[in-house]
């Protein structure tokens, strides 16, 4: 159970796919995996929570493809954010709209 006054570490799920950065940086997209940058925030942000009386929440970002209105994609993106969330077990999510 959550309690009042507890201090929360955010974590923001980095939604670049493959098919997102080969549009903007083709050279780059061997080196640069999102699924890994949201591994290492979710294992610093548990590293520093434990550290105290603290808990971690995961920040589900918006997608592109739900502004294109393509469902099945966005439900596919959303997903993959959460897979990184329940694997490294965060406290909450948080989902952002804009």
């Amino acid at each position: 159970m959550m309690q009042h006054g507890k201090l929360c570490y955010r974590v923001s799920a980095f939604t670049a796919t493959i098919l997102h950065l080969t549009s903007w940086f083709i050279k780059l997209t061997s080196f640069f995996q999102a699924e890994k940058i949201n591994e290492a925030a979710c294992r610093i942000a548990h590293e520093v929570a434990s550290e105290g009386n603290a808990i971690v929440c995961g920040s589900l970002s918006p997608v592109r493809s739900f502004r294109q209105g393509d469902m099945p994609a966005t439900r596919a993106e959303f997903e993959a954010q959460l897979a990184i969330f329940k694997k490294y077990k965060v406290d909450f999510v948080l989902a952002e709209v804009s």
